[in-house]
């Protein structure tokens, strides 16, 4: 199975390595791509890096869904830089056989005016699909919408222009990628999360929403 980590900056960097650890503990054949600029890589024997530079334009969690889209493969699962393996990650490689997206539920729609700015209201409030973590989606191309990932960096780029921010000043990734899901009428499948601690531990199960 492939993995993807996709970040800038020293803070995310020592992050990811600290993750990629983890992980080859847990996974010694894991095959990871880091998506990070120039001068960033990890110091990991058979790690693969992509170079994509930061912008003023491009930077955030607009960077990490750009990453995510540029990435070629089919088949992979993307882990935010502060998640920690502690199990063999058997949920998601079955997930990502069954469906093109696959990831964690936040218990509460946590950005209820973004997604009032991008999906119509009576489209919004007929669905109830939840928000979906994005520190951990599993991710089949072959299963997805063409465009799907593209239509993602679009949404998310509306809400760059409308200026919708968390209250430290980033422009969340998950409501752009719920718009995704809601206009394109997917249902992704859902992974229970059974122990999740700050910075974030990983032990799923699963279930079908």
């Amino acid at each position: 199975m492939k993995f993807l980590y996709v970040y800038h900056g020293e803070k995310y960097r020592s992050e990811a390595l600290g993750s990629a650890k983890s992980l080859l503990l847990q996974h010694s054949s894991a095959d990871i791509t880091v998506i990070c600029p120039a001068g960033q890589e990890l110091a990991l024997e058979h790690v693969k890096h992509i170079n994509i530079e930061a912008t003023s334009n491009n930077n955030g969690f607009r960077y990490k869904i750009f990453g995510i889209c540029k990435f070629i493969e089919d088949e992979f699962i993307y882990l935010d830089t502060d998640t920690t393996i502690i199990n063999k990650p058997i949920g998601l490689f079955e997930a990502n056989n069954l469906a093109g997206l696959a990831g964690v539920p936040e218990p509460l729609l946590c950005s209820f005016n973004a997604i009032q700015s991008l999906v119509r209201p009576n489209t919004w409030k007929q669905s109830t699909l939840p928000e979906i973590n994005t520190g951990v989606i599993s991710i089949n191309r072959r299963l997805l919408p063409k465009d799907f990932l593209e239509q993602w960096i679009r949404f998310h780029d509306q809400l760059i222009s409308v200026n919708c921010k968390f209250t430290n000043g980033s422009v969340p990734d998950q409501p752009s990628l719920l718009a995704a899901i809601i206009h394109n009428k997917i249902t992704p499948f859902t992974l229970v999360r059974l122990t999740i601690f700050e910075p974030a531990i990983l032990k799923f199960s699963m279930s079908r929403s």
